[in-house]
């Protein structure tokens, strides 16, 4: 391949069909294949993390991994009654009880024990 603007930028001529491309390990797929890998590792994730709070807490919220990271982001500066309010306005009428958002954010903070 001769040194030129496409070696610098790591790209070289596809022996096949002779347009640039990325060289080594590097793969190129549909942007539909890629947007269904997406898809199927944010499912991946969000299973992970109903798992992981689920073993720390029995509670609606650790089903719920949107309302559970919600919390635990507004308890970092707000006060339990604060984020109660907060996920009132979010999430409505399937809010748990103060007493329920102290409790798992109480088994978030000693990690389940």
């Amino acid at each position: 391949m001769n040194k030129g603007v496409g070696s610098i930028m790591g790209l070289e001529r596809c022996l096949t069909c002779n347009k640039l491309a990325l060289h080594e390990d590097t793969i190129t797929i549909p942007v539909s294949e890629y947007e269904a890998m997406k898809a199927a590792a944010d499912t991946s994730v969000q299973r992970k993390k109903i798992a992981s709070y689920r073993a720390i807490s029995g509670s609606k919220i650790a089903k719920n991994p949107e309302m559970a990271e919600f919390i635990i982001e507004c308890a970092a500066t707000m006060t339990v009654a604060q984020v109660t309010a907060a996920c009132k306005e979010r999430f409505g009428n399937a809010t748990p009880s103060w007493s329920t958002i102290f409790r798992f954010l109480d088994a978030i903070k000693k990690g389940g024990r």
